[in-house]
């Protein structure tokens, strides 16, 4: 259905409570690439400044969402980093 649609499917991770930073985590993943995606789709529809060919202004528009997505990123990788450490035992 999503190819139909021309579309992704992100399955989220299911919310136990136990780690409900991951969740919001990979949603905020999902949101900055569904923005990249639409910064690109739009810079390519024709419909801009310069028909298909993509503007400077598009293109610049596009890194935001890229700068975006990696802080996305880069938030997640760090709780996952942390995660992922044995925690260390009290003195």
């Amino acid at each position: 259905m999503a190819g139909i649609l021309g579309a992704v499917v992100i399955m989220l991770p299911q919310q136990d409570g136990a780690e409900p930073c991951l969740r919001t985590g990979v949603m905020a993943l999902s949101i900055e690439l569904g923005d990249v995606s639409r910064a690109v789709s739009d810079a390519l529809a024709g419909t801009g400044e310069e028909g298909a060919t993509v503007t400077p202004r598009e293109a610049e528009a596009a890194l935001e969402h890229v700068a975006d997505l990696e802080r996305a990123t880069a938030k997640l990788r760090f709780q996952l980093a942390r995660m992922s450490k044995p925690s260390e035992a009290p003195p």
